[in-house]
């Protein structure tokens, strides 16, 4: 996806970098053989290992992702772009674009990290990252 970033944005050495992140945590997924996982702990642990591995590397996306946009500004694509006084807020093709990426982002760390989470001792009320006793109401008046 990050091939499609718009303006070129994807060729920025940064934004490469975490392209070669999501490819090597692709890869990593999908080599895991299925059954081994649900057959036996020892298939279980390598994979929770690996997505360990995988939720630490991609710690530092958003760092990544603001640097290669920084590298876009000076680049001589970024300057193409953007008019005179222009920023990068002024694209809202970026705008949109980042807000899709880091949407399906945090879904995946949810994910992961619930998964994560299921394979630790729980903290009293919980399931892994879900608290059985989180008050809807509660959540929407701190959040007021």
């Amino acid at each position: 996806e990050l091939d499609r970033a718009p303006y070129g944005l994807g060729e920025m050495p940064s934004i490469r970098n975490v392209k070669e992140w999501y490819e090597q945590s692709f890869e990593e997924v999908v080599s895991f053989d299925e059954d081994l996982i649900l057959q036996n702990d020892e298939g279980n642990e390598l994979f929770r290992e690996a997505l360990n591995g995988i939720y630490v590397r991609h710690q530092d996306t958003l760092v990544m992702v603001a640097k290669g946009l920084y590298e876009f500004q000076g680049s001589a694509a970024g300057q193409a772009v953007l008019k005179k006084g222009q920023d990068l807020s002024d694209l809202p093709t970026i705008h949109s674009y980042f807000d899709r990426f880091f949407l399906s982002r945090i879904g995946i760390r949810i994910l992961i990290g619930h998964y994560l989470e299921l394979h630790q001792e729980p903290p009293p009320d919980y399931v892994g990252l879900i608290c059985m006793r989180t008050s809807a109401t509660q959540v929407a008046q701190a959040a007021a």
